[in-house]
């Protein structure tokens, strides 16, 4: 579909759907490949080409929002769309909360990023309430990441904004992020206030920092059917909230990981009065204070960032009852079903051994002489009668060669298809030997994994006690404690070296104190865990199990 851009005039033609929504849908551009056109369904009206015409005469609120900077027409002079810039490189936002998800996109992510990005998110609200204007439709499927975990903000032409004392409304909203004054309501002419993004951006920084959980969606306690995630957002059931009849999930993460402020901020911003709802810039100071005060972990596993407040590692603390979010190892499951895959792969490559390449047809059958023209002796012979016989021999000669080129190419089509197979067999053998040795690693890393748990339970569960350690008297004991350093998992040179009072030489005492506990753990112990591991394997362990299914449906087939 071609067209022109209404303010350079340049042409741009419409190539691929590169994205779609709702009211449009978005274009690749064949001229501009740093372009899309977000192409409407129906022509806009007189107030939709307004909207954009004031969009275009104010700057974007914010670098993070994806602001149209001209507006597409087609042949016939209609204003059917806009020009925004494209974005590469980008990820649902959801790559960086799912932990399953967030190994594979952004396998270096910590949970310090993740406060980042919600940092990074309530910065872009507050930005658009400084300028007087209202998002309006905040939810996470308008939010993406590029490979450096920038936030870009799509859908911009939906924000309620005010140019020239004209008030644009916001037309659209997602349901599980919409306020509860607004839940059911008619969008279309509403004027919504800054206290309803408060809570789309407190219901998307409680997805961010609780892995994908909504803060409305819990265990029902009450009576009667549990209700839908609309219905307890009107009601202000937040699964956190005092006397609320949903409560969080088995396994779910505690808001007061985050610290008190937040858990303050969470309640507030989930209130049904808009009135009493924080504004987006206390969002953003706590945000940035936690931030700021995130740091790696004790336990020295790559991906655990906590508070520096924090005694403990509360990853680990997950890690150990087998839900492991940032693990870059896998997470654990029963692997009774990936033992038993061995004999399953052991008997694919042997039906996948290459089979026997037929010789070279002439090698074997010889190429086919022409016969020499005959040698006639009898002059009595006429040249009628000599050539009649040449013709006689040169159409048997003929026959037979056809017969030979026929069984020739016959054999040829049978050795190419051989070929074929045992290339096939070859691709297919390289594959269940990749998938062997991928069920061998898994199960050695359980193993280790199993054992590292392990040997952490064991520290944590040795608290410091006076007289446990020589040399480390009760006074000693009691600041390590005030030092958040409270068993014997926490004692690291890192650690102790911010203890006033513990010098070099405690410092060495105490971790030699430690490394004798570790090999205080008996070999039945570690044996006990070898066994133990057997049984647990990764989420990616199903994947394998369904892949192997998969090829040996093929090799059968």
């Amino acid at each position: 579909m071609k067209g022109t851009s209404l303010l350079s005039g340049e042409s741009l033609t419409l190539e691929a759907v590169v994205g779609e929504g709702g009211e449009a849908q978005v274009f690749g551009v064949a001229e501009r490949l740093d372009l899309v056109v977000k192409l409407m369904h129906e022509t806009p009206n007189s107030e939709v080409r307004q909207r954009w015409a004031d969009m275009l005469s104010v700057k974007s609120p914010s670098e993070n929002m994806n602001w149209p900077f001209d507006i597409w027409v087609d042949s016939t002079g209609n204003h059917r769309g806009l020009v925004l810039r494209r974005i590469k490189s980008i990820s649902p936002i959801h790559g960086i909360y799912n932990p399953g998800i967030r190994i594979e996109k952004f396998p270096n992510a910590t949970a310090k990023d993740l406060v980042k990005v919600a940092l990074d998110l309530s910065r872009f609200v507050d930005r658009v309430h400084q300028m007087g204007w209202v998002v309006g439709d905040l939810n996470l499927t308008n939010v993406l990441l590029d490979k450096n975990l920038q936030i870009h903000i799509i859908d911009s032409d939906s924000i309620q904004m005010v140019v020239q004392d004209r008030t644009h409304a916001c037309h659209v909203g997602h349901p599980l992020y919409l306020a509860p004054e607004w839940q059911g309501q008619r969008l279309r002419d509403s004027h919504r206030a800054p206290s309803s993004d408060v809570f789309s951006l407190a219901v998307q920084v409680y997805h961010l920092l609780h892995f994908g959980r909504h803060p409305f969606a819990g265990t029902w306690q009450g009576e009667g059917e549990s209700p839908t995630v609309e219905e307890a957002i009107t009601a202000g059931w937040y699964v956190h909230g005092i006397n609320s009849p949903l409560r969080p999930p088995i396994m779910a993460l505690s808001p007061m990981v985050w610290g008190d402020q937040l858990v303050q901020l969470f309640l507030s911003s989930f209130a049904i009065d808009p009135d009493q709802r924080p504004s987006s810039r206390d969002w953003m100071v706590a945000l940035d204070a936690i931030h700021s005060e995130m740091e790696s972990s004790a336990c020295g596993v790559l991906g655990h960032s906590v508070r520096s407040t924090l005694d403990t590692c509360c990853w680990c603390e997950f890690a150990i009852q087998g839900v492991d979010l940032f693990g870059r190892e896998v997470p654990w499951q029963d692997a009774s079903a990936l033992d038993k895959t061995i004999p399953t792969l052991h008997a694919l490559l042997g039906m996948l051994q290459p089979r026997e390449v037929p010789r070279d047809f002439e090698f074997i059958f010889g190429r086919l002489e022409r016969p020499q023209a005959p040698f006639f002796s009898d002059w009595h012979w006429r040249p009628s009668q000599r050539r009649a016989l040449a013709h006689a021999r040169e159409d048997a000669w003929q026959d037979q060669l056809d017969d030979w080129i026929e069984k020739r190419d016959a054999w040829n089509r049978q050795r190419e298809e051989v070929i074929t197979e045992n290339e096939r067999r070859r691709q297919q053998r390289k594959k269940v030997l990749q998938a062997r040795a991928l069920v061998e690693e898994m199960r050695e890393l359980t193993c280790r994994r199993d054992v590292r748990l392990r040997f952490e339970l064991s520290l944590v569960q040795v608290k410091l006690e006076p007289r446990l350690v020589p040399g480390i008297g009760p006074w000693r004991v009691q600041q390590l404690r005030e030092a958040g350093l409270s068993n014997a998992m926490l004692l690291s040179k890192r650690t102790l070296r911010h203890v006033e009072g513990i010098g070099y030489d405690r410092t060495l005492v105490l971790l030699e104190w430690r490394q004798r506990l570790l090999r205080s753990i008996s070999e039945s112990e570690v044996a006990l865990s070898k066994r133990h591991s057997k049984g647990i394997v990764a989420d990616l362990c199903k994947d394998v199990l369904k892949a192997v299914a998969l090829l040996e449906r093929n090799i059968n087939a």
